[in-house]
């Protein structure tokens, strides 16, 4: 138990007792876990799959909770946030929590709120519990693909009259990393998501593989694109060549795509700051780019 004060330490209102002080904020703003309620929330329009910690600073399952949560927020893809329900009780029981039964933990995909199913009473669910909860619930948006063909089957065939470009992950890995999926719904309405996994040799040899894992982008009916190359009668591929980070992933598909918003002055801003110097181990940044599973 943690005591206030201590001998000589706390302050007194006469014989009244010791003035209760409050209590330090869990998930202060600014912080690896994201701020939410009323103000800002997910809904159906978000492009993000979100777990979210809905808690009371002065609830102790709360308080056990906090480092699992922040070690979720540095390893994996998808986005992390939290609700006060001793700030915002009403809001948190529109959402259908017990705020006398906290914390509770959520995912949230296209909207829809799904309960993490955990007695915090008994047990304090692990980040790694946290993770394969969340990753159960992605949409499964990546097509398996072994050969050209189905590439053009899978990924391109109804791509060619919007000009819809696929992107192709060829990997060493058995299985579809969370980064990965999380990037295939983050930008689903942009591109269709493929893998060749296990070191398919066909696809090596097509694509030129000299080292796993490698990413690319297929554009439909463009003779000729910066940094391309010719594939086949009207496609061009380009070759990712970056760090194989969540964020330096999403700047080239934004770049690629065409696509600006707040959220690249927001990351640059993360750079600078980082560089500048920043309360957070340079390990802790790289757990908290890659995700806990790299491509």
């Amino acid at each position: 138990h943690r005591f206030s004060g201590g001998f000589g330490g706390g302050r007194f209102g006469g014989f009244g007792g010791q003035q209760q002080q409050k209590m330090p904020e869990l998930f202060p703003k600014g912080g690896k876990v994201v701020r939410l309620g009323k103000p800002k929330f997910p809904d159906k329009s978000s492009k993000y799959i979100w777990f979210v910690v809905f808690y009371s600073n002065d609830s102790p399952a709360s308080q056990q909770a906090k480092p699992q949560v922040d070690t979720l927020a540095e390893k994996s893809a998808f986005k992390v946030g939290s609700v006060d329900c001793g700030r915002d009780a009403q809001f948190c029981v529109q959402q259908g929590v017990d705020i006398q039964d906290l914390p509770r933990f959520a995912c949230i995909v296209n909207g829809k709120v799904r309960f993490m199913e955990t007695d915090v009473h008994t047990i304090i669910p692990s980040a790694r519990a946290m993770h394969e909860f969340v990753v159960d619930l992605i949409p499964r948006l990546v097509q398996n693909v072994n050969h050209v063909v189905q590439i053009r089957e899978r990924l391109l065939a109804n791509n060619n009259s919007n000009n819809k470009p696929a992107v192709l992950l060829l990997t060493e890995k058995y299985e579809t990393s969370s980064l990965y999926m999380n990037l295939a719904h983050q930008y689903k309405s942009s591109c269709t998501f493929g893998e060749s996994r296990a070191k398919n040799l066909p696809l090596a040899k097509e694509f030129h593989v000299t080292k796993y894992p490698l990413l690319l982008m297929i554009f439909p009916n463009k003779k000729s694109m910066k940094g391309g190359e010719k594939w086949g009668d009207s496609h061009t591929v380009v070759k990712y060549s970056g760090k194989m980070t969540q964020e330096d992933i999403s700047e080239w598909l934004d770049s690629m795509l065409g696509i600006t918003s707040s959220s690249s002055s927001t990351k640059k801003k993360k750079k600078q700051d980082e560089s500048n110097g920043s309360s957070e181990s340079n390990k802790q940044r790289r757990r908290r780019r890659n995700g806990e599973y790299g491509l």
